[in-house]
């Protein structure tokens, strides 16, 4: 099942109709369209309240009637010109109000605690949702079999663990996190399942914590709820491992996909 992608969930906060069926069934997509439709409110409820200031009212008016008038001895196409200026100038203002004040907003959204922990959330959700019984996840042991569904569905391969020590790999799937498709899959190891998710988002924007005792700076740790988080950086990359485990068995599985140091 293809889940809805911006565009459609853009067109449904238009009120245009967009697979209503898929949204009644899809508990993930009207997730995310409830949470682009609380974000719009939020910033509609702000821009009501942005009014001019006093100094800004003020050097305008002084400019209007500075305005030379029709004793000033220029044309009217003169004339015209300027005013014409000035009220570019009034919308350059107060669009550069509109940019700052929608950004603001959506800074401290995605920068603020809450909001961290709503992406571990994600990433907790997706772990739940792979070990669910649903037709999304891609069942097979062969990694190479893995990579080709990845690689058909996302355009890359992402990195494997060599099996081995009792684990075994029990499928893959592409999830939607934080309104993108990502690659997961998940690992069969002797102290639980483990989902690794595959994301281009950095591990402090993930919510990690960088690992202590890590001097080259790419093992990081987070948590949610029941779920122990670990995560890597390889290349471009985060590999987020989530698992109902201790945290030292993610990062030991993660550690698996480094490359060999000749050192």
């Amino acid at each position: 099942m293809n889940h809805l992608t911006d565009e459609q969930l853009d067109a449904l906060m238009l009120g245009e109709g967009v697979d209503s069926e898929h949204l009644a069934s899809c508990r993930q997509c009207r997730d995310q369209l409830a949470s682009r439709l609380a974000l719009a409110g939020r910033l509609r409820a702000a821009l009501v309240s942005v009014h001019a200031g006093e100094d800004l009212k003020a050097r305008l008016r002084q400019q209007f009637q500075a305005t030379p008038g029709p004793e000033s001895g220029l044309t009217g196409s003169a004339r015209s010109r300027q005013l014409k200026m000035l009220r570019r100038h009034w919308r350059g203002l107060t669009a550069a109000a509109a940019v700052l004040l929608i950004t603001l907003p959506l800074y401290l959204y995605v920068s603020s605690p809450g909001s961290l922990r709503a992406v571990q959330e994600e990433l907790a959700d997706i772990h739940a949702h792979n070990l669910s019984d649903h037709g999304e996840f891609f069942t097979d042991a062969d990694p190479q079999r893995l990579a080709e569904f990845m690689r058909s569905n996302l355009g890359f391969t992402p990195s494997f663990p060599a099996m081995g020590q009792g684990m075994k790999l029990r499928g893959c799937c592409v999830a939607h996190f934080r309104h993108r498709p990502v690659g997961s899959y998940v690992v069969d190891t002797p102290r639980g399942y483990i989902s690794v998710i595959v994301a281009p988002e950095s591990p402090q924007d993930l919510g990690m914590t960088r690992f202590q005792g890590d001097p080259k700076g790419i093992r990081w740790t987070g948590s949610y709820a029941r779920c122990n988080m670990a995560t890597i950086v390889i290349g471009k990359l985060s590999y987020c491992a989530v698992g109902e485990v201790p945290h030292q068995t993610l990062m030991e599985l993660l550690e698996l996909l480094l490359p060999v140091d000749p050192s």
